[in-house]
């Protein structure tokens, strides 16, 4: 899911996520998993006011 930058910070991506969990329910579905890159804060700020919780953790090297 992206949001244009002219929409951050206006409740569309919590209005999106609020959709999709409802639509996910009526289908049946338990679970939403998420993937967020760690430096995308505003992201990861909404997923936690929204009670999704930090699973795991990807740690990433480039090799030279």
């Amino acid at each position: 899911m992206a949001v244009a930058k002219e929409a951050e910070g206006k409740g569309v991506g919590k209005s999106l996520m609020r959709f999709a969990e409802k639509w996910a329910k009526e289908q049946g579905y338990g679970t939403i998993v998420l993937y967020v890159f760690a430096n995308n804060k505003k992201a990861r700020s909404l997923y936690e006011k929204m009670n999704y919780t930090e699973e795991t953790i990807k740690y990433v090297k480039i090799l030279d």
